[in-house]
């Protein structure tokens, strides 16, 4: 169905200085939203190398350096090393027309914000993608053709430090070729030896040229 369907990938090298702005200004949310969410995955992460875990509130070995606590988090345990905890994420937004009702796309961009800061500070491997449609003149100049708009703010390898500044960008722009963006990141996500996990952030309506309704749908799921 996406046969012989254009599509262009964009990539900003060049950091307006109002997104840089805007950024810090959001910057702590961010933080505090990705430190929740590192501290709730601490166990898990603490099987995977090992240690002491400690702040509990039952157990059999008291906690020495918490023994002071008034919330009753006095306990610790050792933890020994599992194998087999090892991912990769991508995520892809949906940057349709419609994702500017209510500030869906504004959303979109701090969650994106704070589970990219998460997989960073976790050294999870993470790639951030957008999409959307323009239409642009066909070769032969009698008409339009719909182009598939893929933005990347992050990839697996970036290394200029910038992507969170590049996410900023995020916005609702034309219609949306939901299968077509997912199989362009799918292929992607494929090569990488960790278990994988696709998060694809959507007002689930697909809408583009010979692509809406139930064979939309249905090609979507």
């Amino acid at each position: 169905i996406h046969k012989n369907v254009p599509i262009e990938i964009h990539r900003n090298s060049v950091i307006p200085v109002s997104q840089r702005h805007d950024y810090e200004a959001l910057r702590p949310k961010i933080k505090k939203a990705s430190y929740r969410l590192q501290k709730s995955v601490e166990e898990i992460l603490s099987r995977k190398e090992g240690g002491t875990l400690s702040g509990l509130y039952m157990g059999k070995r008291l906690s020495r350096g918490n023994l002071f606590r008034q919330d009753g988090k006095i306990f610790e345990k050792k933890i020994m090393p599992e194998e087999g905890f090892s991912i990769a994420i991508a995520i892809l937004v949906d940057e349709s027309g419609s994702m500017e009702m209510s500030n869906r796309i504004g959303y979109a961009m701090e969650a994106v914000q704070v589970i990219y800061d998460f997989c960073r500070s976790l050294s999870i491997p993470v790639m951030v993608y957008g999409h959307s449609t323009h239409d642009r003149l066909n070769k032969s100049g009698s008409g339009y053709e719909e182009v598939v708009d893929i933005f990347a703010y992050a990839d697996f390898d970036s290394v200029d430090g910038n992507d969170a500044l590049r996410m900023m960008d995020m916005q609702s722009r034309g219609t949306n070729r939901d299968g077509a963006a997912l199989l362009f990141v799918e292929e992607r996500l494929l090569k990488r030896e960790e278990d994988k996990i696709l998060i694809l952030i959507s007002d689930g309506t697909p809408n583009a040229d010979n692509y809406r309704g139930e064979t939309a749908k249905k090609d979507l799921k």
